[in-house]
């Protein structure tokens, strides 16, 4: 198909339109577009409704069935970019139009792609478009490749919570880019949780802080941007520098303050103790028993191992903890204990004040005293309950005591019960009886008393009154 064929004005016409052709004369009733711009020989463009013919011809042009008129077409080149981003669609196929067509043209970008912007003859940014054949247009659908963010930055140097860092460190992380666009990155770092920027826009993973301070902790992290404008940002990672090594270090302490040295034990036993460090601070405790591996032990300055003593052999055992400050471990606490899980005896529990019986008032202090068999270390607490409330409480466990402030009470009677538990049972209930006598509270009865009388006579005199009237 011929696609720019025409002047910009063509002679269009339905006649009768003989062409010679070398020897023979041919004639057709269809339609012709005759370019007259061109000396003779001249073009013959012949649409007969299945096919456009075009030919070089002298062509004889007989004008008396019908006026000539004039008809103007136009050509719409529509292309890509890139070519493998995607393609277009027309409303209309084909690329020659009459003058005042309307042609929707619509960008479809294919798999990894996205559509931009039109450029030549149109513009915008939306994918369907309509044009206008007012001339020769060339229109451009520009696509471009989807971007994905950049991974988090990883893998940093030192690592995440890493001690005794030389304080002449360079910091370093791993980042990649699926897309492998370029990277830059903003470094933020400092002695602070939320530390400030100091670098920007570098294109190296890695950045010289300069000689940092002994025995400081450091806070920093990675923001990560791509070409595009597409970014990520790592966690906030932290280290600790060593101890100026001309200062000689004291190396920490350790005592273990739960259970006594020499005591029984049974079933799950919380071992507890503290440690310190005068020129500095406690990285890690330690626990082991019998010699054996060493375990850290939860918090430092104030820690605790559970230790379950049913998974160990009836007898006595050694129980030892370190601490550790990054350069030195302490001295090793250590303390004997005589496991026995044949069988637990519940505890014994006792009121010695107020006595049974007895009258109080004002604010009373109830005291006693409670044991255990399997020894007395292995109480755990001291509980009361008055009236059958709440348990709460005590202070102490083997001589415990508890405030009690009766004039919350109302006078009479009233029941104090105490129980002890010593981790695995609870000891049989000890109760007394005391009879609470507050002066303010037999004002209060007694005015109660007689306000409820005074209501009991209103309401009868009203009564009387409203049958009388009836």
């Amino acid at each position: 198909m011929m696609m720019k064929c025409l002047a910009v004005l063509s002679l269009f016409a339905i006649l009768s339109l003989s062409v010679v052709l070398a020897d023979e004369i041919e004639v057709y009733d269809a339609d012709v577009m005759l370019d007259t711009s061109l000396q003779e020989p001249a073009i013959a463009v012949i649409d007969t409704g299945e096919s456009i013919d075009v030919r070089y011809a002298d062509v004889m042009l007989d004008t008396s069935l019908q006026e000539p008129t004039i008809r103007t077409w136009y050509i719409l080149t529509v292309s890509v970019f890139p070519s493998n981003g995607g393609y277009v669609e027309l409303s209309r196929a084909g690329g020659l139009y009459d003058e005042g067509t309307v042609v929707t043209v619509t960008a479809i970008a294919k798999d990894g792609y996205v559509f931009s912007h039109w450029s030549g003859d149109a513009s915008g940014t939306n994918p369907t478009i309509q044009i206008t054949m007012d001339s020769d247009k060339n229109v451009v659908a520009n696509f471009e490749l989807i971007n994905n963010p950049p991974e988090k930055p990883s893998s940093p140097y030192p690592a995440n919570g890493a001690i005794n860092v030389s304080i002449t460190t360079t910091l370093s992380w791993q980042c990649s880019d699926m897309d492998n666009d370029a990277l830059t990155y903003d470094v933020y770092f400092g002695t602070s949780s939320n530390p400030p920027k100091v670098a920007n826009g570098i294109s190296t993973n890695s950045y010289n802080p300069g000689t940092l301070q002994y025995s400081t902790t450091y806070y920093w992290k990675v923001v990560v941007w791509d070409e595009h404008g597409a970014k990520n940002e790592s966690e906030i990672w932290h280290f600790t520098t060593l101890t100026n090594p001309s200062h000689e270090n004291i190396p920490p302490t350790i005592k273990i303050n739960y259970p006594a040295n020499g005591s029984t034990v049974y079933g799950a036993l919380i071992i507890k103790g503290v440690a310190n460090d005068e020129d500095g601070s406690i990285i890690k405790v330690e626990i082991r028993i019998d010699g054996g591996e060493w375990k850290e032990a939860n918090g430092t300055i104030s820690w605790s191992y559970e230790l379950d003593t049913t998974e160990l052999d009836n007898g006595f055992h050694i129980i030892e903890a370190r601490s550790y400050d990054g350069i030195n471990y302490s001295e090793i606490a250590k303390i004997t204990v005589n496991v026995n899980n044949i069988g637990n005896i519940p505890p014994k529990i006792e009121i010695l004040s107020p006595e049974n019986g007895s009258t109080v008032k004002g604010s009373i202090i109830i005291q006693g005293k409670a044991w255990d068999e399997d020894g007395n270390e292995s109480l755990v607490r001291v509980e009361i309950s008055i009236d059958k409330g709440g348990w709460k409480e005590v202070t102490g466990t083997v001589n415990w005591t508890c405030s009690l402030d009766t004039t919350k009470l109302s006078n009479g009677e009233h029941l104090i019960e105490a129980r002890s538990y010593d981790g695995i049972n609870y000891s049989e209930i000890a109760k007394i009886i005391i009879n609470v006598q507050n002066e303010g509270k037999e004002r209060e009865a007694l005015w109660f008393a007689i306000g409820v009388i005074i209501a009991i006579a209103i309401a009868v005199i009203a009564i009387a009154w409203y049958m009388k009237k009836k």
